[in-house]
């Protein structure tokens, strides 16, 4: 007896894949996860500007940068701070304030006195002291303002400083003329007299307003 035989198997004889659509779902979805990777890859890029970087966009890491540039808000002479006033320069604006306050306070009660002393409501004598006392304050209040500086390093405040230390000298000269007129019996001190009360009123509001001129080229 001769040995076993090969078995061959015709190719038209072979039995067809029973389930030939089996390999449609793996395809669709291998093809859904490679068009997700690219979809979210490109909303990466456009969020960090195209570099793919994490500058200016949002890390996987759940991180956040920011590229935006910084504005400087500084404001020339408000000391540097951005929109802040240095400690010396506020010091400075608020005795420049006080000063005005003292002469607005002063000049006041001077005022005051006068008109008193015109409607006949206080004696002579108390207001004489009055005059002579408000005369005395605003002599020691411009001798302050006088002797005021400025912030070292302020070369932008030298000329509206120098016309708030000129502008202490006529509410002075003013309250002097009211005194001296207030003493006089000359025919017609009581109109000078009432003149000089006038000039110190004036005087008074120009201090003022060289004061917010020197106060805002402070930066306050």
């Amino acid at each position: 007896m001769g040995g076993p035989s090969a078995i061959v198997i015709d190719p038209m004889d072979a039995k067809p894949d029973p389930k030939p659509g089996r390999w449609i779902l793996p395809l669709i979805i291998v093809a859904m996860v490679g068009f997700t990777y690219v979809f979210v890859s490109s909303i990466d890029g456009a969020a960090d500007g195209g570099n793919g970087d994490a500058d200016g966009g949002v890390d996987l890491d759940g991180t956040t940068t920011s590229t935006l540039e910084v504005i400087d808000t500084t404001v020339p002479g408000d000391g540097g701070d951005g929109g802040e006033t240095d400690p010396e320069t506020a010091a400075y604006i608020e005795q420049l304030q006080g000063f005005d306050a003292d002469l607005q306070r002063i000049a006041g009660d001077l005022v005051a006195a006068n008109e008193a002393w015109d409607a006949d409501e206080v004696g002579y004598t108390p207001t004489v002291a009055a005059f002579e006392a408000a005369l005395a304050e605003l002599e020691t209040w411009a001798g302050v303002v006088t002797a005021s500086t400025t912030p070292a390093g302020r070369t932008d405040l030298a000329e509206p400083h120098q016309a708030v230390v000129d502008a202490a000298a006529p509410p002075v000269t003013a309250a002097q003329e009211a005194l001296t007129w207030l003493e006089s019996s000359d025919e017609g001190s009581a109109d000078n007299r009432r003149q000089a009360i006038a000039d110190l009123e004036a005087a008074t509001q120009a201090f003022s307003d060289a004061v917010t001129a020197a106060v805002t080229t402070a930066g306050g």
